[in-house]
């Protein structure tokens, strides 16, 4: 099976001509390939249920390397029809299940630079890190009635019925959802303009840390010293003096906006009701 990757590509500069752009586009490996098996089973229990099962092998061989990666997905499927009136007429279930083998990458040394693998669904790599396997389970309940002279399909979607948190991409230099270090490196500079600015303005207090927002007039900017005295209010206490605990709830709070570990993690349990009507 052909392979694709992202690679730098010259391209044609339109507004200067003559010169070239290096730019990723996707492209088809030459020497890239795969070789794969895949199986399924499919079964009927009567008229009130229906199911299948799949396997998938992939093995890769990725350009330029000495090793293979191989890859494993599952996947299974079985509808739901009770076989009884009243209340359960015309209503089915649908439950889905799907399991992958986690993606490999090249683990690196910790420098503190919060790098994020895998970077692109376009490469391949046969590194010796692997990400976990990732699971769900969905459910589809659907109701069919009529109604007005119309049918009506009454359904609840729940994705990843049992709530797994799957992992989708890690700190390379961690193989984990955490680099403290790359957190203490990305705030550390934030901490100094703090300091700086507050001493510029006359508002550090003598344990050198902590900065008063009382009185912002006498700032040369005083709308920094307004966003400020919010931000102490939000994490603080209110009494103008933003500490140095202060400043690291607000900062910590704002690295885990972009790179805490709920960035790191597909999404949970999702509950979804809804009507479709035939026209």
């Amino acid at each position: 099976m052909p392979q694709y990757r992202g690679r730098f590509a010259p391209f044609a500069d339109p507004l200067n001509p003559g010169d070239t752009l290096n730019l990723i586009a996707l492209t088809l490996s030459t020497e890239a390939y795969g070789i794969g098996l895949d199986a399924r089973l499919d079964w009927r229990a009567g008229e009130w249920l229906t199911g299948s099962a799949a396997y998938s092998l992939l093995r890769a061989h990725v350009d330029n390397g000495d090793d293979d990666v191989t890859n494993h997905a599952i996947a299974a499927t079985a509808v739901v029809r009770p076989p009884l009136g009243g209340a359960v007429r015309d209503l089915s279930a649908q439950f889905t299940l799907r399991a992958t083998s986690g993606i490999a990458y090249d683990p690196a040394v910790n420098s503190g630079l919060g790098t994020i693998v895998p970077s692109s669904a376009l490469g391949i790599s046969t590194g010796s890190a692997r990400l976990p396997w990732t699971k769900r389970l969905d459910v589809r309940v659907t109701k069919a009635v009529q109604a007005g002279g119309r049918a009506w399909t009454l359904y609840a979607d729940v994705r990843n019925l049992f709530n797994f948190r799957n992992t989708r991409i890690v700190f390379d230099e961690t193989g984990d959802v955490v680099n403290t270090q790359h957190r203490t490196q990305a705030l550390a500079p934030e901490y100094g303009n703090l300091i700086a600015e507050a001493s510029a303005n006359g508002a550090l207090e003598p344990d050198g840390t902590t900065i008063n927002v009382n009185g912002c007039g006498a700032w040369s900017v005083p709308v920094d010293c307004v966003v400020l005295t919010r931000v102490e209010r939000r994490f603080g206490d209110g009494n103008g003096l933003y500490s140095l605990p202060e400043q690291q709830r607000a900062l910590n709070a704002y690295y885990d906006a972009f790179d805490g570990p709920w960035f790191f993690y597909g999404s949970g349990r999702t509950l979804r009701f809804g009507v479709a009507v035939e026209l």
